[in-house]
Order: structure tokens, then C-alpha cells, then sequence
């Protein structure tokens, strides 16, 4: 099942975008949280958490992407069926 899969990068999204509102300290301790959160789902060096992260949601990227697992929709941070 993929779903639990998205509902962890909708909420990995939310993580990054709640950073503007940190000061440094906190960021640092969640962007370690991340990525032990990220280890967790089986996303193993070389393969960087974060960087995954933070180039989704940028607006000079389209807003449809082709990855491994599918066509995915980054307005609605779902895969397009």
C-alpha cells in the first residue's frame, strides 16, 4: 500500500515549509529527526532526505514529475492516476 508512503511526504513537505518559521537550533534538531525519520522508511545513503525535500515544491520545476514510483502531481502532492 502506497498511502502510508505519501501521507509521510505530505508530511515531510509540511516539516520543510514550518522551517521558515524556526530559529537555527530547532531546524537543526528537525532536520536530524528527518533524516532518521527518512533511514527509517528505508531511504539509505547515498540518497540525501532533505535535498529529496527541498527540490519538490519549487515553482520553476513543473508541476508534474516523473519518478520511479509514477507520474507525480506536486500541487497536489499525489501521484497522478
Amino acid at each position: 500500500d502506497v498511502e502510508p508512503v505519501r501521507r509521510r511526504r505530505r508530511h515531510l513537505v509540511a516539516w520543510w515549509e514550518q522551517g521558515y518559521r524556526m530559529g537555527q537550533a530547532e531546524a537543526v534538531l528537525e532536520a536530524e529527526r528527518l533524516v532518521a525519520e527518512a533511514r527509517a522508511m528505508g531511504i539509505e545513503p547515498p540518497l540525501d532526505p532533505i535535498m529529496g525535500v527541498i527540490f519538490l515544491p519549487l515553482p520553476v520545476i513543473p508541476t508534474l514529475r516523473i519518478r520511479p514510483e509514477g507520474m507525480f502531481d506536486v500541487t497536489t502532492f499525489t501521484y497522478a492516476g
